[in-house]
């Protein structure tokens, strides 16, 4: 007789004895721990039934009367429990397949109730057709989808515009799927596609308010493409308004029923929180999600969510951005609380328990070290997150007949730099200002009164090889001026945009340069989203961005849909220093992306559980089965 203990309550023990040995049916209302003679010999009978109902989003497992649940964590390397109340178990919907592999595992009886059965065939269901419309409306013959498409097509025809089969099957997507990830590359106009989505859906009365939730700097943009594809009526814009004429529109918005989309930036949130709870909206559209990603540091996304979970309560929800894994790896749960409050990745505690790896962080504070806390490092068990988030995300590709080249530029760390460096880090206080105070000194030289400067070289470089207008990026506002001078210097017309200094926006900006003589754009990130700068086909990363998601968008500027030449992107670091640092960082978040969200259709299932036994690997591929079926 082999014994284990439950871990949430350590006085509790079960007795379990292998179903191969077990000389009883599965299941005997004999009293557990009875000894049964047979064959001159005594065997204990701890015989469990068991019972999974439905509610709330939770499986409910009920145990016969008089007996006790075994803790199946000993047969399963996931954490199944989040809480127990009244004696039930309430384990995540989500966590069915498991649940029930584990069971049948222990040898136990199982019955479903009629209310979990009628719950796993409506979501087998919606997960299958998702599945299928996610890859191709090819070979589906559907009357609903039937039915978005022409009305996407007369939309679209009533515009002027044809939309790409892409832009096609996400809009067909969107509206079946009401709460989903759009996850498109950059470049393949997903502003256009989450405008079409909202106007089927308004022309099938199933929405009458949307609103669209963006960037500050992305608000002219969006109003912009919506006005160029579908006219200026039914639109109504927040921006910087004062407070009394921000809420006269809100108060318009909500009275008028011609106005079907409200724009305005993530900001409000904050500003606007006690007007914006009295807006009924029934579809929500968030752009570069990956912003908002921070619910429960970031006032205005604690703020967002609330409206969202407890006033506006809308039933079309989609989040868009191309990185949903942006600065660390519990960012995606963020995407999902947003798509279904958590329910599609089981709840906080159960993700972070069962797909999240932790490590513990120490740091020296007055020569003592100090425990910093638990740093997300990876995922495990990565196929099946991979099979649990896969309906609920379109990722198309951008197709175009050019193609994008990343080139890396290593720089060489001269001796007078690293003198310099030594002299920040002795001179500047706190680590957060002297990573700064280095990184600023390796794009302006000159700020420590060296005259050399080695970027400004390498840049001069590429753009006396080229005549194409080059973009160029930096993060830091110091580098503008002292660039745009040694390139006017050299022989090349530069233009400068950092967003607070000027009063031209990006769009005007961005016009100005198409048409002037200047070589070089040089700006920071604040031109980094939304733009359309296809004449360019040049782009320098002056300095590597901490997250992937600007590595991207940043190169989206110019490889997206309209370009017709080959795109280039010069990325410089320098060697032995925090630059190859921020590059092998941002490599390793790369590979999680590409890891977990851009192979989607993978099918390799390789590091299911922590066991490598032959009998674990079959338990893996159970799982995978009850996945697929639901039923």
């Amino acid at each position: 007789m082999r014994f284990f203990k439950v871990q949430s309550f350590p006085f509790f023990y079960f007795s379990l004895k292998p179903k191969t040995k077990d000389p009883f049916p599965p299941y005997s209302a004999k009293p557990p721990f009875q000894n049964t003679k047979l064959d001159n010999k005594l065997y204990p009978c701890y015989l469990i039934a068991m019972i999974l109902d439905y509610a709330n989003n939770q499986l409910v497992v009920i145990e016969e009367k008089k007996e006790r649940l075994i803790n199946l964590h000993d047969k399963t390397s996931f954490i199944l429990c989040e809480r127990i109340r009244e004696g039930k178990f309430e384990i995540p919907f989500v966590a069915f397949p498991i649940l029930k592999a584990a069971i049948a595992k222990a040898g136990y009886s199982l019955s479903l109730t009629d209310n979990l059965k009628n719950e796993l065939v409506k979501v087998s269901k919606k997960r299958n057709v998702l599945l299928r419309l996610r890859k191709s409306l090819e070979g589906i013959n559907h009357p609903q989808v039937t039915e978005i498409v022409r009305m996407t097509q007369i939309l679209a025809k009533a515009g002027g515009f044809q939309m790409t089969q892409e832009q096609l099957e996400t809009v067909v997507f969107g509206v079946i799927g009401q709460r989903v990830l759009i996850g498109n590359e950059i470049g393949t106009g997903k502003t256009l596609t989450v405008n079409m989505i909202a106007k089927v859906l308004i022309q099938m009365g199933l929405v009458k308010k949307v609103g669209i939730f963006v960037p500050a700097s992305l608000i002219t943009n969006f109003e912009k493409d919506y006005i160029k594809f579908f006219g200026n009526s039914g639109v109504i814009t927040v921006r910087k308004q004062t407070k009394e004429k921000r809420t006269e529109i809100y108060r318009k918005f909500h009275q008028n029923p011609n106005l079907n989309f409200l724009i305005t930036n993530f900001e409000k949130c904050n500003y606007d929180f006690e007007v914006l709870q009295k807006l009924k909206l029934d579809m929500i559209c968030v752009d570069e999600f990956h912003n908002m990603r921070n619910f429960e540091g970031a006032q205005r996304s604690i703020n967002f969510f609330k409206l969202i979970q407890d006033f506006w309560k809308p039933k079309f929800r989609f989040p868009m951005t191309g990185t949903p894994i942006e600065n660390g790896l519990f960012d995606l749960y963020a995407t999902f609380k947003l798509l279904d409050d958590g329910n599609i990745l089981g709840g906080q505690r159960y993700f972070e328990n069962n797909f999240v790896v932790y490590k513990p962080v120490y740091f020296k504070r007055n020569g003592r070290t100090v425990f910093g806390g638990d740093k997300c490092v990876g995922f495990k068990h990565k196929e099946l997150l991979k099979d649990m988030i896969r309906p609920y995300v379109i990722r198309k590709q951008l197709k175009l007949p050019v193609d994008l080249y990343i080139n890396h530029i290593p720089l060489d760390l001269p001796n007078s730099y690293v003198a310099k460096i030594k002299k920040i880090i002795e001179d500047v206080k706190g680590g957060s200002a002297r990573y700064h105070a280095i990184r600023q000194f390796l794009n302006v030289s000159s700020r420590e009164g060296l005259t050399e400067n080695i970027k400004h070289d390498a840049v001069l470089d590429i753009c006396n090889q080229t005549s194409e207008k080059v973009l160029i990026f930096s993060f830091y506002k110091c580098t503008l001026p002292s660039l745009s001078e040694f390139l006017e210097a050299n022989g090349h017309k530069c233009m400068t945009y950092c967003g607070e200094d000027t009063k031209l926006d990006a769009l005007t900006v961005i016009d100005n340069f198409e048409k002037s003589d200047a070589k070089c754009l040089i700006v920071t990130d604040k031109m980094n989203y939304g733009a359309n700068i296809q004449f360019a086909r040049i782009v320098i990363q002056y300095d590597l961005p901490m997250k992937p998601t600007i590595f991207f968008q940043r190169s989206g500027r110019c490889y997206r849909t309209g370009q017709t030449k080959d795109v280039h992107v010069y990325s410089m670091y320098f060697t032995d220093s925090v630059e190859e640092t921020i590059k092998e960082n941002l490599e390793r978040k790369e590979e999680v992306l590409r890891e977990i969200f851009f192979k989607l259709d993978s099918s390799k299932r390789d590091d299911l559980l922590i066991e490598q036994t032959d009998e674990e690997n079959n338990f893996e591929k159970r799982i995978y089965e009850m996945l697929e079926k639901m039923s």
